[in-house]
């Protein structure tokens, strides 16, 4: 058997499928949108000052980017635009 196909069955079965799971609740998933959204794949400070500013600095915008999709997904954005444009047409 191949490594690829020993993975495959681990992955299906009971406890693989458990393990996997968990990582949707680990930063896998915070790690990989990080680097496909900012095209970050490696540090560009030096040291573990600067590396630790630069990670905190991404992890920032990511949070930023979650609030701001949720804030304009939100039903109380919605009234709140169509109250403005209700407003806008009333007076004009």
């Amino acid at each position: 058997m191949t490594l690829s196909g020993k993975s495959e069955s681990e992955a299906d079965s009971e406890k693989g499928k458990e393990i996997l799971k968990q990582r949707k609740s680990v930063p896998e998933p915070v790690w990989g949108n990080i680097q496909v959204q900012d095209e970050w794949k490696q540090m560009h400070g030096r040291g573990m000052d600067n590396a630790s500013r630069e990670f905190k600095l991404h992890c920032v915008m990511h949070n930023i980017r979650k609030i701001v999709k949720v804030y304009f997904n939100s039903p109380s954005y919605h009234e709140t635009v169509h109250q403005k444009e209700q407003l806008y047409k009333d007076t004009g």
